[in-house]
């Protein structure tokens, strides 16, 4: 009987896998909670920042209770940056090569993946950097979403072609994989 070899990269990306699962169990586990007396949340409250916008909050708050939350400047997947601003995300995974342009087909490499995070425009300015979400599931053309600050609350969403209402997810923020 001969014992297969598993590579190490196989290995990491089990393990990139399972973090990021239970990163997005996390995230749903919240789904429906909503912001207290003066936009108070404790998403917020977790990063100093108790009554402020919070969608960056939400996701930095899901990735320390996962144990992948990073304050480095650089580093590999599935760390998540902990940023208070869309902005400042958008711009840790671009230093880090891990923004992309999302495409809805399913043998990009810029497919969404379960435990990626979207950057969200809101309001059809030319940043498009508005809002962030963490991706949930993926079937097809549909991206659902789990938002944070959504109508002031945490929600799960639906984007069908990378649009739901008049927001449309304008970044793909990979931590299934590193360029």
């Amino acid at each position: 009987m001969q014992l297969q070899k598993i590579k190490q990269s196989e290995v990491n990306q089990m393990s990139i896998k399972s973090d990021l699962e239970n990163f997005v169990s996390i995230a749903e586990d919240e789904v429906g909670t909503t912001e207290g007396k003066g936009g108070y949340t404790k998403y917020g409250d977790e990063f100093g920042d108790p009554s402020g916008s919070w969608c960056a909050h939400f996701v930095d708050w899901c990735a320390k209770k996962a144990g992948i939350l990073t304050t480095k400047a650089m580093a590999s997947c599935p760390y998540i940056p902990q940023e208070g601003l869309v902005p400042n995300v958008y711009d840790w995974y671009k230093a880090n090569r891990r923004s992309l342009i999302p495409k809805m087909d399913t043998s990009s490499a810029n497919y969404p993946k379960l435990g990626d995070l979207v950057i969200i425009d809101n309001d059809g300015e030319t940043t498009g950097t508005d809002h962030i979400g963490i991706v949930a599931a993926v079937s097809g053309k549909t991206v659902t979403v789990i938002e944070g600050n959504s109508s002031d609350m945490v929600q799960k969403l639906d984007y069908k072609n990378l649009v739901c209402d008049k927001a449309r997810i304008s970044y793909l923020c990979s931590n299934n994989v590193s360029y």
